[in-house]
């Protein structure tokens, strides 16, 4: 594909961009070509073409898709058809490339509305990996409701953190110290309730241990 692609780039045939010849974006093997004109584009597709005939490759022309872009409000209704391989390629109003959204009117909605949607799931599982931290730190089961053990225990809930994060600073490491502090005072707060308690099972039985030897000194006979 290297191969193709540095002739194509050579060929001077497609799109300029202050004198530098912009007539393709590739990666590995899909590709995608930029003309200014209906012949240019036949042109670099002809270049494909006959590269794929002499190194025994097949195109997928479903795969192969045309978009025309808008100039302004301007468009063209229709266009002169564009085959690759004798089939004809199918007009789109917008296609996707490496992840990422290209419209005939180069705007950047599909993409934000995309990382929007992403951020709004990444929140919601961070919100219940937070709540699960909570549980397994003060010894709950996992099906405690996250309401009451933030009632009981006094501790903010994942929204208040990220607004009292957001609004106290605008530094970027803010809510994760905030985080940071939660769970640490509440499992600092944890471990020293196990250590009193084992403190406190520990001197008990001292104490019972001594009370037993006690009465059994009282009991047994003098020497």
């Amino acid at each position: 594909m290297n191969q193709l692609i540095d002739g194509i780039s050579k060929s001077s045939v497609g799109c300029h961009i202050d004198g530098v010849c912009v007539n393709n974006i590739s990666y590995a093997d899909d590709m995608v070509l930029l003309s200014p004109s209906i012949g240019a584009i036949r042109q670099l597709l002809k270049m494909c073409e006959l590269y794929a005939e002499a190194h025994g490759l097949k195109y997928n022309a479903k795969k192969s898709e045309v978009l025309v872009f808008k100039s302004g409000a301007k468009g063209y209704c229709t266009i002169p058809t564009i085959s690759l391989c004798g089939s004809p390629l199918r007009r789109v109003t917008s296609f996707k490339y490496l992840g990422h959204w290209v419209t005939q009117d180069l705007r950047d909605n599909a993409d934000i509305d995309r990382e929007r949607r992403y951020g709004m799931r990444a929140y919601s599982d961070l919100r219940v990996q937070y709540n699960n931290a909570l549980r397994m730190l003060l010894g709950l089961p996992w099906r405690y409701s996250a309401s009451n053990m933030f009632a009981e225990w006094r501790i903010d809930g994942f929204k208040a953190i990220m607004r009292s994060g957001t609004q106290d600073s605008s530094d970027k490491n803010c809510f994760w110290i905030r985080l940071s502090s939660y769970l640490f005072k509440h499992f600092h707060l944890s471990l020293t309730l196990q250590e009193l308690h084992f403190t406190t099972h520990r001197e008990s039985t001292r104490r019972s241990s001594v009370q037993s030897s006690s009465l059994r000194a009282a009991l047994e006979p003098n020497g």
